[in-house]
């Protein structure tokens, strides 16, 4: 209450009262509570999450092919989006690689347990005619010493050549090759299939294009790799087939392409055109993250080599030109882990209306029981607390001073 203040002889005026509501949440399901930052190892070193845009998201993104962990202090639903890494070109009239399949989607992260994550290699591409250009490796989350994948998406084909014609078989498919070795030959090669269906159980991805030997008919063209968005594009007249479009992520608040396919090489003596590597367009700009085929060979500068694919975008290598042009490298995937670090309310938690603000209960010191409490202290405006189940409190109302 008010009083005498020593100056003079008028009285103060009373406090205001208030009302405070304690609470136990464990008779409520899914407790709420405020995310902590997660421990985060990548390549055998500490790693700190990048915030999006001021607000109360946070990313982490791997690109390290092992030596990669993370833990969170408490069960946290998380987006995640997670890609192969891409296969490599052929040599020579070479199919594109094909990109590796993705996953975007949720996923639940256990408190306090330990996850293991590991990022597909791009392939290297064909180099010489008796090897096989490689495929991308597999992306994949799981538990530390656990057998079993919590997610895994695939590694890209590779592009046909000489040693294997056919567009290797993976996440996306290789394209196919365009060089046999005879010159009587009309034929066109096929580009790799997706491992597994891969629409529902490795990741999404496209097959690989056709390619072309038609000596006579001056076609010796590779087909375009497989992209996470479309499939590679088969040869067209002499021309060689496109790498497959890649996909549009913004889990980092703003927009990046990844999964583009390798295009395939061409006979560029006889003015046949090379594929691009596949991309998508950002503000009507289209970016290429597979990497382009190669058209003319140059023992001087080698200008015919197919081109590697953009870095940790999980893109194809553009097949190799004239014979012996070799393949680029597939590049490799990513995995990347976006979380709130804000509230993470429930709607069995008590909806709380404070002078007209919708507010959230604040944690008891040493929050060992689960208690939450609200204090009221607001005069003026509404203030209500509406719980979605029968819940036993504590309370304390203490009405305001006079004056």
């Amino acid at each position: 209450g008010g009083g005498l203040t020593p100056n003079n002889n008028d009285g103060g005026a009373g406090g205001s009262g208030v009302a405070i509501i304690r609470f136990n949440s464990s008779n409520l399901s899914d407790v709420s509570i405020i995310n902590q930052h997660p421990k985060i190892i990548h390549n055998y070193s500490i790693g700190t999450s990048i915030n999006i845009n001021g607000q109360q998201s946070y990313y982490y993104q791997f690109t390290s092919n092992n030596g990669n962990y993370i833990m969170f202090p408490q069960d946290t639903l998380c987006d995640i989006f997670m890609i192969g890494g891409g296969g490599g070109g052929g040599r020579g009239y070479g199919g594109g690689g094909g990109a590796g399949s993705y996953c975007y989607t949720t996923q639940l992260f256990l408190k306090n347990t330990v996850y293991e994550l590991g990022v597909g290699a791009g392939g290297t591409g064909q180099n010489a005619d008796s090897v096989v250009g490689k495929a991308g490796g597999d992306t994949y989350i799981k538990i530390l010493d656990d057998t079993n994948y919590v997610k895994i998406v695939k590694g890209g084909g590779y592009g046909g050549g000489f040693a294997a014609l056919n567009g290797g078989t993976g996440g996306c498919g290789g394209g196919g090759y365009g060089w046999n070795n005879n010159t009587g030959s009309n034929i066109t090669t096929p580009g790799g299939n997706i491992i597994n269906n891969s629409l529902t159980n490795n990741g999404i991805g496209f097959c690989g294009g056709k390619g072309i030997n038609n000596y006579n008919g001056n076609a010796l063209a590779g087909g375009g790799g497989g992209g996470c968005a479309s499939p590679g594009t088969d040869y067209s007249g002499i021309n060689a087939g496109n790498g497959g479009d890649g996909i549009l992520i913004d889990i980092k608040g703003f927009k990046e392409v990844y999964g583009g396919g390798g295009g395939g090489g061409a006979w560029g003596e006889k003015n046949g055109a090379p594929g691009y590597g596949g991309g998508n367009y950002i503000n009507n700009l289209y970016i290429n993250v597979g990497g382009g085929g190669g058209k003319t060979f140059s023992t001087i500068f080698l200008p015919g080599c197919g081109s590697d694919a953009l870095i940790n975008t999980g893109s194809g290598g553009g097949g190799g030109g004239q014979y012996p042009s070799n393949g680029g490298n597939g590049s490799s995937g990513t995995i990347i882990i976006r979380y709130n670090n804000g509230i993470s309310y429930n709607s069995d938690m008590p909806t709380i209306l404070h002078n007209n603000v919708i507010d959230i209960p604040k944690t008891i010191s040493n929050n060992i029981s689960n208690d939450y409490y609200y204090q009221f202290n607001s005069t003026t405006g509404n203030n209500n607390i509406t719980f979605n189940k029968e819940t036993n409190c504590d309370i304390l109302v203490v009405g305001g001073g006079g004056s």
